[in-house]
């Protein structure tokens, strides 16, 4: 009875590329999600111009990694990092400067796309809070 070797380095690396992508898509889909406003305990920022957006944290403790690739999808949770150009909220004049959000999101359903080697976030991202 053989068992096969099993490159621990290599598998880890396969395994990030994907996280990499799924990344890509969440932080795409949110640029796309949040066109006019961020609402926080601040106020409403009203957004002028997104610069960039980053994938934090996508919390895999919650889930088994094989159910990304489920042909149903699964339900990730995390947080997102965002850089937006934004009105201040609160102030009568058109006050516009740089702000940084951290996103936490929950419940977000993606699906592994095998012919595109891509993942899919099927619904809207489920922003639970936004820290100021």
């Amino acid at each position: 009875m053989g068992y096969s070797q099993i490159d621990k380095e290599q598998l880890g690396t396969n395994l990030l590329e994907y996280i990499f992508i799924l990344e890509k898509q969440l932080s795409f889909k949110l640029k796309n999600q949040l066109t006019d406003k961020i609402i926080t305990k601040t106020g409403e920022y009203k957004i002028k111009n997104i610069e960039s957006v980053a994938t934090v944290n996508i919390d895999l403790n919650r889930i088994k990694i094989h159910s990304l690739f489920s042909p149903n999808g699964c339900k990730i949770s995390g947080s997102i990092l965002i850089n937006v150009i934004a009105e201040v909220p609160n102030t009568n004049r058109d006050l516009s400067k740089r702000h940084l959000f951290t996103i936490n999101f929950e419940s977000t359903l993606v699906k592994y796309i095998f012919e595109n080697e891509t993942f899919e976030v099927l619904d809207k991202i489920g922003i639970t809070y936004i820290t100021d």
